[in-house]
């Protein structure tokens, strides 16, 4: 996708707000959602069992979405 390709996507379909995460957050509030990929809604890892984990479960996500092979 070009820069003028995804400014035209953009703009058709989140006419009201900038392609920045946290002005969508409260613009389309109706849209937004945050996967919690770590126990207790932690954000972020701090060590390599959370990182295992984290990878874990994105991994799952992709695998269901995409199709596993």
């Amino acid at each position: 996708m070009t820069k003028e390709q995804f400014t035209i996507f953009w703009s058709s379909t989140f006419p009201d707000t900038l392609p920045i995460s946290h002005y969508f957050k409260y613009d389309y509030s109706d849209r937004w959602f945050r996967i919690h990929s770590l126990p207790e809604s932690k954000r972020y890892a701090d060590n390599e069992e959370e990182w295992n984990i984290l990878l874990h479960r994105q991994n799952t996500i992709i695998s269901d979405l995409l199709g596993g092979r």
